[in-house]
């Protein structure tokens, strides 16, 4: 499962940044989403599609810098070889040892 944490990291943090805040439901609303879809992308659940950026940006007062940077963090952290725990039928790598002894 892909992870989304920085751009809900970046999202919330920049809606409670508001001089006004604005609630996940009502920013969700704003954006003609479900009522829950902030409250996702916050908790890391979901990312913004690239056609709702620019709306996003004006509600949240930020440049589509950050919210494409965050984007891209998520996606690069997602693509990133993770190790398997030892009960996993993938193989990451081969086994080795070193003699320390001499």
């Amino acid at each position: 499962m892909e992870s989304h944490k920085n751009i809900g990291r970046v999202v919330k943090e920049k809606r409670l940044s508001l001089p006004k805040q604005v609630s996940e439901v009502e920013l969700s609303r704003r954006l003609n989403c479900d009522e829950g879809f902030i409250g996702e992308v916050e908790k890391g659940l979901r990312s913004i599609h690239p056609k709702m950026i620019n709306s996003l940006c004006k509600e949240l007062d930020v440049f589509p810098e950050e919210i494409v940077e965050a984007i891209l963090m998520d996606k690069k952290e997602s693509n990133r070889p993770r190790i398997e725990d030892k009960g996993s039928s993938r193989i990451t790598g081969k086994k080795f040892s070193v003699d320390l002894s001499q």
